[in-house]
């Protein structure tokens, strides 16, 4: 696989050999964003390294206009093997960690406050969110 160049306004980003950065991807902030093997990020995805650096470890996959924004300058920590399906928002602050093997459905919100250590599925629901996973 190729990295492909997304639309980068001056924001540092790392991107691995085996990953896939899609060229309609809005990656924007002042500072770092790292995307680690086998990861794949899509078009009309919005990373915003607002305060602090955006770290995704290795075969994520981000799908069509997810929003992943950063608001601490302690980094956000994006683990292997997770899932943000279709409009899926992930908003952290105070060095926010989002373990392995999470699925974020279509249009779920992981908010600041929230976490998702591993194997966990974020539902959404226009009153609700539901979160799935072990006991």
């Amino acid at each position: 696989m190729a990295a492909a160049k997304a639309a980068v306004a001056s924001v540092p980003c790392e991107v691995h050999k085996d990953a896939v950065v899609c060229q309609e991807a809005k990656v924007q902030g002042t500072h770092g964003i790292k995307v680690g093997e086998g990861t794949v990020i899509h078009p009309a995805c919005s990373l915003h390294a607002k305060a602090g650096p955006i770290v995704f470890g290795r075969f994520n996959v981000i799908e069509e206009q997810v929003e992943i924004v950063n608001t601490s300058d302690q980094p956000m920590i994006i683990g292997d093997h997770n899932m943000f399906e279709v409009g899926a928002r992930l908003v952290g602050e105070g060095g926010q960690r989002m373990g392995d093997g999470n699925i974020l459905e279509c249009r779920a919100l992981l908010d600041a406050g929230c976490s998702a250590p591993t194997w966990m599925r974020v539902r959404s629901c226009p009153t609700k969110r539901w979160w799935w996973g072990p006991d």
